[in-house]
């Protein structure tokens, strides 16, 4: 997909990439500004020109942050929809220049669902994937920044991290078979479905209206069983993703109270790391996101590929 375009996905990148070290930098300044200019105003004070200096450090690094999620955003969006149109035409392409030999293999429905939810859902990992990229490069720069910070800090995040990434890999591999169970599933509705309607007049002239709707809510019927299932496990990682930040969270302030007590570390530093971890718990999420619905978009990429590679007729591609 990112070789399809490029360009508009490497806009993407620079937006997730630029987010990141702008979010290191928020909590820099927020440190600094800790140390430099919150606490000494409660004992000898500071002069005014500091503290604007401070507030217009604050708001310069949200203006940018800001930009950059303005661009990351609307070249991610650019990248999946020119994807999507991309694949919508090479599709249906093959599906005008296939034999008739292809059509009798694959139901018509199944087709539809090629051409329609599994591109769809083959592209929604095109959105969140700058944004997740700029979530590692997020933590690879959080590392350095906590280790600067405190060394006990670094270690906190050294324990969170590989766990965030342990469970995000495990629940992909769990999860990995009933979504391609519940992709299968759409193609057997969407095919029951077209076939009651293209054949309503042989349906309605036989009698076999309560036979094909007890066939389609059976289909249906199955299709929920296995979302469900998927579902249930989405349920129980999600929350956990959610989870570990937290506790990464309640860990740093318990480590960073006995720092600064030892007079090893500074409020600052403090206020600094914790920042950190407060802004990693949204991110994390969307990177669960993202693979939450991995299984999903590989089973349709596959199915769409399937289709893609059935042979063309050569007269079909003459007439064209």
């Amino acid at each position: 997909f990112v070789r399809m375009h490029p360009g508009p996905f490497a806009m993407s990148l620079l937006g997730g990439v630029a987010w990141a070290l702008l979010v290191v930098g928020a909590t820099y300044v927020l440190g600094r500004i800790t140390d430099d200019v919150i606490e000494p105003a409660f004992s000898e004070g500071v002069e005014a020109s500091t503290v604007w200096w401070a507030v217009g450090a604050l708001i310069l690094v949200a203006v940018l942050r800001g930009l950059s999620v303005v661009v990351r955003r609307w070249y991610g969006s650019v990248t999946e929809t020119r994807m999507q149109a991309s694949l919508r035409r090479r599709v249906g392409e093959r599906l005008l220049t296939m034999p008739m030999s292809s059509y009798r293999k694959h139901p018509t429905g199944q087709l539809l669902a090629n051409a329609d939810v599994d591109i769809t859902t083959g592209t929604q990992l095109l959105m969140p994937l700058p944004f997740s990229i700029g979530v590692i490069a997020l933590v690879a720069v959080s590392l350095v920044s906590l280790f600067t910070a405190d060394v006990w800090f670094a270690v906190v995040a050294l324990v969170l991290f590989p766990a965030l990434a342990f469970l995000s890999r495990y629940y992909t591999n769990k999860v990995n078979g009933p979504a391609a169970v519940v992709q299968a599933r759409l193609g057997e509705v969407s095919s029951i479905a077209h076939e009651s309607f293209d054949g309503a007049l042989a349906v309605k002239t036989l009698g076999r209206e309560d036979a094909e709707d007890a066939r389609f809510q059976a289909a249906a019927s199955q299709l929920r069983t296995d979302r469900l299932v998927v579902a249930r496990m989405t349920a129980v990682f999600q929350p956990l993703i959610d989870l570990l930040p937290s506790l990464g969270t309640v860990a740093l302030l318990l480590v960073g109270a006995w720092r600064i007590d030892t007079g090893e570390a500074t409020p600052g530093e403090l206020v600094q790391s914790v920042a950190l971890f407060g802004f990693l718990a949204f991110p994390m999420r969307i990177v669960g996101f993202m693979f939450e619905s991995m299984p999903r978009s590989v089973v349709s990429v596959r199915r769409v590929d399937a289709l893609l590679a059935e042979p063309t007729d050569p007269a079909a591609q003459g007439r064209s």
